[in-house]
């Protein structure tokens, strides 16, 4: 489990080198019969779409560098960053695990 901004993310790590696990290691492939499903290995949940599930155990954070409030998603960050710090233009945002 990883805490961020006091959640907690279960995280799948390989048991090799301790690092996240790919997108593709993730997941299982389901039968033939139904090629567009898939079995997420850390939670069983069979879903459709591989990289929204991913992207839900191994969310990424947009930090703002002048008062450190954390957010889910780029465009969160720089509608903070123009409401809170009247700032319009952004440097090259980049997210942290």
């Amino acid at each position: 489990m990883q805490k961020i901004n006091g959640v907690q993310h279960p995280i799948l790590l390989n048991a090799e080198n301790n690092e996240r696990l790919s997108e593709e290691d993730t997941f299982l492939k389901l039968p033939k019969s139904n090629p567009t499903l898939h079995l997420c290995r850390l939670c069983g949940k069979v879903v459709r779409n591989k990289w929204h599930h991913y992207r839900y155990h191994n969310p990424e954070y947009f930090k703002c560098l002048l008062c450190q409030t954390v957010h889910n998603r780029k465009d969160h960050l720089k509608a903070h960053m123009k409401y809170k710090h009247n700032i319009d233009t952004f440097p090259n945002l980049q997210s942290s695990p």
